[in-house]
């Protein structure tokens, strides 16, 4: 009888476990461009109502021309979780070059001399129509209402 017992126990808890739904991990960015670019990320209970929101001497990864890179969420059980902690995220796309040229530099020259190519503003809901899958440059700028190029 006691076995009998740890048995439906350890059944009820592998079931109860394997119930548990897993959110996408990765977002997949790609670079369609003929240059390379850097990606940074900001993670904010609003939106960041800046025309320039780069976080100076925050990370950003490399994406070569004509690649991809995957970028992992933190909480080991998907994006959901971490949007649930800061619903919206600034994607912002700078060109690497000019960015690796002053990245030793002041962040006031870095704003200056560093465009931004392209920035998403994007929710939960926003990377799921997307098929989590940012790209850069953007196929059709115009239709998408949660991004905007900084043409200056």
């Amino acid at each position: 009888m006691k076995v009998a017992k740890i048995i439906i126990l350890f059944l009820l808890v592998c079931l109860l476990s394997a119930c548990v739904k897993q959110s996408e991990r990765y977002i997949k960015i790609v670079n369609k461009s003929e240059r390379d670019i850097v990606f940074q990320s900001i993670e904010a209970k609003h939106f960041v109502d800046q025309l320039y929101p780069y976080i100076c001497k925050g990370t950003v990864r490399t994406i070569s021309k004509d690649s991809s890179n995957l970028y992992l969420c933190v909480d080991p059980s998907g994006w959901k979780a971490d949007f649930k902690l800061y619903p919206c995220m600034t994607a912002l796309f700078m060109d690497a070059e000019a960015y690796f040229r002053h990245t030793d530099e002041s962040c006031d020259t870095i704003r200056k001399y560093v465009p931004i190519l392209h920035v998403y503003r994007l929710t939960y809901e926003d990377l799921e129509q997307m098929n989590w899958t940012l790209v850069y440059p953007p196929a059709e700028e115009d239709s998408e209402p949660s991004s905007f190029s900084n043409k200056r």
